[in-house]
């Protein structure tokens, strides 16, 4: 009988721990994916001081900027360039992790933030909750969330009783941090051990047999967001407020995320939807050529950016004319 007490005092108490320490964010238990990011970024000191000697370019976007931005190679001598993107993310992640930046000191001369079509579709919940685990939020994120108008139920870990299962809550972040080879991606959830000192990850090699393989699972997985025709829901709110907040401090360039020749005509969007929303919203953000800017990527290629027209008949480069043009 004692033993039996004993356990469950033990059980208790390494749930109350656990619990009390993710709340804290002691540990960084909370969001791991975050959190091994901004360690990375934390070593290039210029990105939290007032003034830099060299401009400093931030790009947040998902797996498709962590795996196409070489910031190693855009930096050149002439600016400092990190590569905050993570796997899994979308508006709504830009969006609180640009605010958690900005709580933490970040200092961006400039941020490029990923548009990716299949995440902007008018869907409420948005279409991004698939990857977006709430266990990773706060409260007064959640609050936040309210606000963009996506009407989230109380998360689990602020529901009574959360203290007693938070290491069920939290199983995969504690085998991230203290058994990682226990997890299913021999990357981790953060993917920091393929990760380079600019927060870049080296694509892997896909045999071509397994290739169609993914491009299926691919289809069912964005299935359900290839029809749509427009953006707009919580994640447009979502970009639109990081524009608001980060324009006062920053240059801000949109970059539409490239896709494989695979994907491209699955979509139904026209190449400027994303532009043409932004300016139905009458913002203005596009009409701001020194504040806001719009460039394509293209792989193993630098990002080409989009001047102001000189005049109205006024050519531009090939990928400006897609997604920049007036």
């Amino acid at each position: 009988m004692v033993a039996i007490v004993v356990m469950v005092l033990v059980f208790l108490a390494v749930q109350l721990a656990v619990h009390t320490g993710v709340q804290s964010d002691h540990g960084k238990l909370r969001d791991p994916i975050y959190h091994e990011k901004l360690w990375l970024l934390k070593k290039w000191t210029p990105f939290f001081e007032p003034i830099s000697a060299k401009p400093r370019v931030l790009f947040l976007g998902s797996s498709r900027t962590q795996l196409l931005i070489d910031a190693a190679a855009l930096n050149q001598d002439v600016r400092l360039t990190f590569n905050f993107g993570c796997a899994g993310c979308g508006p709504i992640a830009h969006n609180l992790y640009y605010h958690r930046l900005l709580a933490d000191g970040l200092t961006a001369d400039t941020v490029v933030i990923e548009l990716h079509p299949a995440m902007l579709v008018n869907r409420n919940p948005p279409f991004e909750q698939k990857w977006l685990h709430t266990h990773r939020l706060n409260q007064p994120e959640v609050d936040h969330l309210h606000t963009l108008g996506w009407p989230l139920a109380t998360p689990s870990q602020f529901e009574p009783g959360a203290q007693f299962n938070a290491v069920s809550t939290y199983r995969m972040n504690l085998l991230d941090a203290y058994a990682p080879v226990l997890l299913p991606s021999p990357f981790g959830l953060g993917m920091l051990r393929v990760t380079d000192a600019h927060g870049h990850v080296t694509g892997m090699t896909i045999p071509e047999a397994d290739r169609w393989k993914f491009i299926a699972q691919a289809r069912v997985d964005y299935a359900e967001a290839l029809d749509s025709t427009t953006c707009g829901g919580p994640a447009w709110e979502a970009i639109c407020e990081l524009i608001r907040s980060a324009q006062p401090r920053s240059r801000v360039v949109l970059m539409v995320a490239p896709e494989s020749d695979a994907f491209r005509n699955w979509y139904k969007v026209r190449r400027s939807f994303c532009r043409d929303s932004l300016n139905k919203r009458n913002d203005g953000f596009l009409h701001r050529p020194t504040k806001t800017r719009c460039c394509c990527a293209r792989a193993k290629a630098a990002c080409r950016w989009c001047p102001p027209p000189r005049s109205a008949s006024a050519p531009r480069p090939g990928c400006c004319a897609r997604c920049c043009s007036p």
